[in-house]
């Protein structure tokens, strides 16, 4: 039984392609969905760390779905927090 308040990145790396959507989808909180042209990144954290998982949309023969990027670094968070926008904010 997969436990999300301890897991470690290591411990889902090492989870099989069934069992890191079974994490993402029981645990997994969605934080962003940038577009890359046609294709969609979606941004999920679980713990303290991120998952980045690709969804290729461009290619019409591959429409597949795959774990891009696991990471723990928040500097790697900075191309996500550039697109917010704050003027909302400032303006209020």
């Amino acid at each position: 039984m997969l436990n999300p308040d301890c897991m470690k990145l290591s411990e889902f790396e090492k989870l099989t392609g069934f069992e890191k959507v079974k994490a993402l989808s029981d645990y997994g909180v969605f934080l962003s969905e940038p577009r890359i042209g046609a294709d969609r990144v979606y941004l999920y954290a679980i713990n303290y760390f991120y998952i980045e998982i690709f969804h290729q949309l461009s290619d019409i023969n591959n429409r597949g779905v795959s774990v891009y990027r696991v990471f723990d670094d928040v500097k790697y968070l900075d191309a996500y927090l550039e697109r917010v926008d704050i003027t909302p904010l400032i303006n209020a």
